[in-house]
């Protein structure tokens, strides 16, 4: 259990090339408890595991790519020049760009429908389900009236029930819902 102050433990994710490399960014995590405080800081293993599995990465920004990509061309640069070459800034900012994109590309393969959406269709089956199973006691009242038999009341009363459920079973025909 490596226990490191909040910047040292800021500067090793930064030195590692992950995100999360500044002290505000630490602190964000501990405040929005994606990561625990040790007394003295934090132990580095664990707030790394804990990194990895509460971080949402929809949520990261791209900077850290950016940083990454144009170091990987700045290594390729030679000694004597100063600044990137032409070639190498447009290669950097197409491995920014292709990355950029790539997480767009996730982020819509989720296809994620809004609470709100989801709300507002279970709103529409529950209420029509509700106005079916109230609609029962009338529809079958007189059939019900005619009967002596249990058991032909209780499949009346169950094919009915029955009906119901079947249509909340197809939420296709309730105002669109999937």
């Amino acid at each position: 259990m490596a226990v490191l102050s909040l910047r040292a433990y800021a500067a090793s994710r930064k030195r590692r090339g992950l995100p999360g490399g500044t002290l505000g960014a630490v602190q964000k995590a501990i405040s929005t408890g994606r990561l625990k405080r040790v007394p003295g800081g934090v132990d580095a293993e664990a707030a790394d595991r804990d990194w990895a599995s509460r971080t949402d990465p929809s949520q990261q920004r791209v900077e850290a790519e950016r940083v990454r990509a144009e170091a990987e061309v700045a290594g390729r640069e030679s000694k004597g020049k100063r600044g990137l070459s032409l070639a190498d800034a447009r290669a950097a900012r197409e491995v920014v760009r292709l990355r950029r994109e790539a997480l767009a590309l996730e982020r819509e393969a989720s296809r994620l429908v809004s609470a709100d959406e989801v709300e507002a269709a279970l709103d529409v089956m529950f209420t029509r389900f509700r106005a079916r199973c109230l609609a029962i006691p009338p529809r079958v009242a007189d059939r019900l009236a005619h009967e002596s038999k249990p058991a032909t009341c209780h499949e009346i009363v169950l094919e009915e029930i029955e009906r119901a459920l079947a249509e909340l079973s197809k939420p296709e025909e309730l105002g669109g819902a999937k």
